[in-house]
């Protein structure tokens, strides 16, 4: 029996902490509409520390925080979970290595680098930052 009932509250967690994450995700997109970058950038972080599986919230975040100048470390974290959830997806494989580039990190940067145009050589993202920065 106790194993049932951990499995089952386990999963209510796991459903709880993926509800807030959307409700936290879809307040940012509204208040970006709304033009309040501030507000979505707090919501998109929410959203995160609410599911790192939110690789959008992630990804909205990482965008945000650089747009208004953010921290580059802090921009990398955000970066880095889009990707850890969606390693697949170009665009978050493009920012991340872009702002390893910026903190310095030139080798995790190539790697990434790499990895973008592996997935979708033609890609626009890639076309723009890749091609100019790494001549592979």
């Amino acid at each position: 029996l106790r194993p049932t009932v951990k499995t089952l509250l386990a999963d209510v967690r796991k459903k709880a902490e993926l509800l807030r994450s959307d409700t936290d995700y879809k307040r940012g997109l509204t208040a970006l509409e709304q033009g309040n970058e501030d507000l979505a950038i707090g919501a998109f972080k929410a959203a995160v520390n609410a599911s790192a599986s939110n690789q959008q919230a992630a990804f909205k975040a990482a965008q945000l925080l650089e747009k208004n100048g953010g921290d580059v470390k802090e921009i990398s974290v955000f970066a880095q979970k889009a990707v850890d959830a969606s390693p697949t997806t170009v665009e978050y494989r493009v920012l991340l290595g872009r702002m390893l580039d910026v903190g310095g990190m030139k080798a995790l940067s190539k790697m990434h680098f790499e990895e973008a145009l592996r997935l979708g050589p033609d890609h626009p993202d890639v076309k723009k930052h890749v091609k100019k920065r790494w001549p592979f």
